[in-house]
Formats: structure tokens, sequence, C-alpha cells
């Protein structure tokens, strides 16, 4: 037979538990969605910022792991490319303005396309790029969970005793 103490520690330790799991799972689901919007708005903010006279000799500086590339692409009104940022995936042409996600040789990115004074432009990222930071920072967010749990077991286990 449980004492009302047993049972009391076994209730509240699993109701503790659960409801910081179901909080953890949001908080993740959470923090992954809104990454991803700040990545959007990252290549939104590369476009707006790219030079109205930018020509092929013109150089970006282009980071040295092709993966964890943005790749900037120019083109001309009659689908003429004008400028790529580098030794990159070369990301087809695009007539359709803003986000779209997809794949090359296999490999998914995301691609944001603007219309600028008859010049297309468009960034696109990895998917895989923006998948490793979003998961990478959506598990930093948990780390306060896993120290509350045992601050909060304690302080059960210290009332109910």
């Amino acid at each position: 037979m449980r004492t009302i103490r047993q049972q009391l520690l076994i209730y509240l330790f699993g109701g503790m538990v659960t409801a910081t799991i179901i909080a953890s799972i949001a908080t993740y689901i959470e923090v992954r969605i809104e990454t991803n919007e700040l990545f959007d708005y990252q290549l939104k903010q590369i476009a707006a910022a790219l030079p109205d006279e930018i020509a092929s000799g013109h150089n970006l500086p282009v980071d040295s792991e092709a993966d964890e590339e943005v790749a900037v692409q120019v083109w001309n009104k009659d689908g003429t490319l004008l400028f790529t940022s580098g030794p990159t995936q070369l990301v087809p042409y695009s007539r359709q303005i803003g986000f779209v996600s997809i794949a090359i040789d296999g490999v998914g990115w995301r691609l944001y396309t603007e219309d600028d004074h008859g010049r297309t432009i468009q960034i696109a990222q990895p998917r895989a790029v923006r998948r490793e930071l979003a998961t990478a920072m959506a598990t930093r967010a948990l780390i306060p969970f896993i120290v509350l749990i045992p601050i909060l077991a304690f302080l059960i286990w210290s009332v109910v005793g």
C-alpha cells in the first residue's frame, strides 16, 4: 500500500515532467519557426543591400565552405545572368516573386526572388544549413527546461516531505 506522501510525489513528479516535456516541445517548435522566419528576413535584406550597378566584374565575399554559402544572382529582364556570387550551384532563373523552396540536384534550397528596376535578384540558401542552425538554436533554448527539472523535483520532494 502506498502512503499519501508516495502518491503525492508520484503524481507531482509525473505532472511536472509531463508539463516540462510539453513546454519543451512547444518551445522547440516555436524557436525553429521563428529562426526560419529570421533566415527569410536575412535573405530579403541581402537582396535589398545589393548595389544598383552590380556587374559581372563585381566580387562579393564568398564563404570558404560551399554548404554555408548564400547564393546571390542578378538577372536582367530577358533572363540573362548578369552576376553570380561565386562558385556555388547555379540556381535556375525564376520569375516567381517571393519565397519558394526548390531542389537542385537533390539538394533543397530556400529561394527569395525580387524584381528590382527591371532586374531580377535571387538570393538562395541551402535548407540543410538553415535546418542545422535552427536546430542548434532551438536546442539551446531547451537548456532552462533541463535545469528546471531537478530544481522543481527537489522543491516538490522538500515540500511534500
